[in-house]
């Protein structure tokens, strides 16, 4: 569900909270993120814009549409530069992040949702790492599932924009093709991570949750390794009645 407040004032407050130099998500110009807009249209971070300095002047309204046609052609460099221009609302807006397209694609596929992208210092440290992966897959303790999911999105590395907005497409309808839902998180390889909401402080409560596992896994690594839930301990909280109430409870608070 998506708030009924005003999306444009929810997604500037939302960078502004990940932008918070205290919570180690994104550094300077790091990170993006996107909400809603009217007639299926969503407002982006511009490029280079300060996440914690935001406000409705750092966004830009655009069409995904015009951006998910775009990702269908092989464009050069230049040709993605003029499509991300042309999928401005107002052609006189900044230029929209790097990132749009991947943003473009999410709202698509999954609807009017919120998108937190950022580069947290100890999920980029995994991500960087041999074990990268398991940041998608493995789950540590009952409300690691109830907030993230029984599991996650995980892309290698990949050319950020029009690339990565490809191959984070082709694995967003493959994780719903096999599981049949849409994810809450993605996860790139030497990159950062994507938090999906229906409000903004759930894709920030997701963010923050991601940065808490990251930090609890390399502590554990620390002292002897970790160990995951078994499978059918994460299949049996991702199924109980219990948690599905609480997890709603959070989605729509």
């Amino acid at each position: 569900m998506v708030s009924d407040a005003d999306p444009v004032a929810e997604l500037a407050g939302l960078c502004r909270a990940l932008g918070d130099p205290a919570a180690g998500l994104v550094v300077a110009g790091e990170g993006n993120a996107s909400g809603p807009g009217p007639d299926g249209t969503i407002h982006v971070t511009a490029s280079g814009s300060r996440l914690a300095e935001a406000d409705e002047r750092s966004l830009v309204r655009i069409r995904p549409g015009a951006l998910v046609a775009a990702l269908d052609r092989d464009d050069s460099d230049e040709e993605w530069l003029t499509a991300l221009l042309a999928s401005r609302v107002d052609d006189t807006a900044a230029r929209p992040t790097v990132e749009a397209g991947l943003h473009a694609v999410v709202a698509a596929a999954m609807g009017p949702v919120y998108v937190a992208h950022t580069h947290p210092v100890h999920v980029l440290a995994l991500l960087c790492g041999e074990r990268g992966a398991e940041l998608a897959t493995q789950r540590l303790y009952p409300d690691h599932v109830v907030m993230l999911g029984e599991t996650a999105c995980w892309l290698p590395y990949v050319d950020p924009g029009q690339e990565l907005a490809r191959a984070a497409g082709r694995e967003l309808h493959r994780f719903r093709a096999s599981t049949g839902r849409w994810p809450r998180l993605l996860f790139a390889g030497h990159h950062g991570v994507f938090a999906f909401g229906g409000t903004p402080r759930q894709a920030l409560d997701t963010t923050i949750m991601t940065e808490k596992i990251a930090r609890i896994t390399i502590a554990a690594a620390s002292i002897g390794g970790v160990t995951p839930l078994a499978p059918s301990e994460v299949e049996r909280i991702g199924s109980r009645e219990d948690e599905a109430y609480r997890r709603r409870l959070l989605s729509t608070s």
